[in-house]
């Protein structure tokens, strides 16, 4: 999980300016009705198309009759029964992965996993503020694909109500891991310098912290911590 910069895009201003032209009290299948997809659009690239809560990427479906759509779904972190009056909130709303949500309920994980259970610690992504993200999350990873916090609050939403040490989601991290750790590693081999390979790992740890073409790496957070870890001086 990371600070989030809520910038709705002019596309996404004046729909929800045109929603209220139409209604007093409009509700979230109004708002979807009047910028359903430019609201998606919205939302991904303000989070570089990862999930606001586990950060795997969310990436198109191609179906037979070559139509698309977003592997996703648009999260309301104060939860629509609970907060009616934040339904169609900006600020409220975050792109989120489907979360296995064709898997059994214990599979499940991010959104399909919470569901209308509100998260008292874990902060909405939109309040933090950048600087104080490590501080406040305390998020840790183990080489196994395992996320954890230090905080005893928030590592029991992350694992109990967001699950997100679900087994598809230690995988996909570790997997995300071994993969740059071995291209550290052969860079290391062939230029047998540990200093090369520690302005190698610097490099990487600068294009993870940007996006390219609009788009952060999968687990993102975790390959940061890990290059950190292993690099004491990147801190």
């Amino acid at each position: 999980m990371k600070q989030i910069n809520k910038r709705p895009s002019a596309e996404v201003i004046e729909g929800y300016k045109e929603l209220r032209r139409k209604t007093a009290s409009p509700d979230f299948e109004d708002l979807k009705k009047e910028v359903g997809a430019v609201l998606k659009d919205s939302l991904l690239a303000e989070q570089g198309y990862l999930c606001c809560y586990c950060m795997n990427s969310i990436e198109e479906r191609v179906y037979e009759d070559g139509s698309t759509d977003l592997k996703m779904k648009i999260e309301h972190f104060e939860s629509q029964d609970g907060y009616p009056d934040k339904v169609t909130d900006y600020n409220n709303l975050f792109a989120a992965c489907k979360g296995g949500e064709d898997l059994d309920g214990k599979d499940r994980f991010c959104d399909s996993a919470k569901g209308n259970t509100e998260l008292k610690y874990i902060p909405n992504p939109a309040s933090i503020r950048k600087k104080d993200e490590e501080r406040r999350f305390n998020i840790r990873y183990n080489y196994r694909g395992a996320i954890s916090s230090k905080d005893p609050n928030i590592d029991k939403e992350l694992k109990e109500t967001l699950k997100l040490n679900a087994q598809t989601l230690v995988r996909l991290r570790k997997q995300a891991w071994d993969v740059l750790s071995r291209k550290i590693d052969r860079y290391d081999q062939r230029n047998k310098s540990w200093e090369t390979a520690e302005d190698y790992a610097r490099d990487l740890l600068a294009k993870l912290e940007q996006p390219k073409n609009g788009r952060y790496t999968a687990f993102q957070g975790m390959l940061i911590f890990f290059l950190k870890k292993r690099f004491k001086e990147l801190r």
